[in-house]
């Protein structure tokens, strides 16, 4: 079942103004995923950069906040605006911009509205990004601080209480009550994507990737895989005449094995997607990180013709900002 929605929240209910307290958002499903970011770095008045939103039980892990993600909990769904507060978890696939540039603004919100507890976890430079927010912001968010105190913030949620794992390769964990798995995927920098199962339901994000048949073996079975579905026009997965490493600077080339290697291949091709989600068995492939373009009629047959004449007989979707899928 999939519900489609747009950003129509109700009027007048903005966090943060005048005390005004939300009601939590009532999903229809205990367990859905939530495209609130399917855009890429290209600036794009429909789409967000990247943000995929993994709802259990009404608390939200948010895997990726690029730019305008913080204002898609705001434009919500159909029912109003997603609650701040009701995240329970960062989690990034990569730290490229655009995948984490509104992580100040989000947690900032998320404080300022009763927010407490937070895992972030992700790749080695997730605990370098919080701690770039509580040092530099460090005046700002006293300030806040200060005039918070009807609202109960304190040192929680900001300063405190926010549990950062770093993660790399093959892992297995629970978080809030879902086994989540991990497995590193081919990209500029360095990737994970992530696998959500609860209650005989499993929900897959790739992040941005190359072909990687780990992802096939992450995602087998499952009844959702969000995938990066990015595929340049030439075909290659590559974008047109890209410099080599060797062009840059000496001192630019020196990247850790965390922050990855410029020259790897980043996205696929739709024919490596199809390949993937055939092979997985997905009963729901869900295209994101879409570069801008109409999303028409015609696009969605001739997508939906080449999935179907790999075997694959799930459903195809076109991600669109504020879309809830349920597994």
């Amino acid at each position: 079942m999939m519900q489609s929605v747009g950003s129509n929240a109700a009027p007048g209910r903005i966090p943060g103004v005048h005390g005004l307290t939300l009601p939590a958002y009532p999903h229809e499903s205990l367990f859905s995923v939530i495209t609130l970011g399917s855009g890429t770095p290209e600036l794009n008045l429909e789409r967000a950069c990247a943000c995929t939103v993994i709802q259990y039980k009404g608390d939200y892990y948010v895997l990726d906040v690029g730019n305008g993600a913080s204002l898609s909990f705001l434009k919500g769904g159909r029912h109003g605006p997603y609650r701040h507060e009701d995240i329970a978890a960062v989690i990034f696939t990569h730290l490229h911009q655009d995948h984490v540039t509104d992580y100040f603004d989000l947690i900032t919100t998320r404080w300022g509205s009763g927010g407490k507890h937070l895992d972030l976890i992700g790749p080695p430079g997730a605990k370098e990004l919080h701690e770039f927010l509580i040092t530099f912001f460090r005046g700002d968010l006293v300030y806040r601080w200060l005039n918070g105190g009807s609202s109960g913030v304190d040192e929680q949620g900001m300063f405190d209480g926010v549990d950062i794992r770093e993660i790399i390769g093959s892992n297995e964990f629970v978080l809030g009550g879902m086994t989540v798995r991990t497995a590193e995927m081919t990209h500029s920098m360095y990737d994970l994507a992530y696998r959500f199962d609860v209650e005989g339901k499993s929900i897959v994000v790739s992040g941005d990737t190359a072909f990687d048949p780990r992802l096939i073996g992450l995602a087998k079975g499952a009844d959702i895989l969000v995938i990066d579905a990015n595929p340049w026009a030439d075909g290659t997965g590559q974008p047109p005449a890209r410099r080599s490493i060797e062009e840059l600077p000496v001192e630019y080339r020196a990247l850790t094995r965390y922050r990855g290697d410029p020259s790897a291949p980043n996205h696929m091709p739709i024919q490596d997607v199809v390949r993937v989600v055939a092979q997985a068995g997905v009963r729901k492939a869900v295209l994101t990180h879409l570069w801008p373009l109409p999303v028409d009629e015609a696009l969605i047959e001739e997508t939906t013709a080449v999935f179907a004449a790999s075997g694959f007989e799930g459903q195809v979707v076109f991600a669109e900002d504020g879309l809830e899928i349920w597994a």
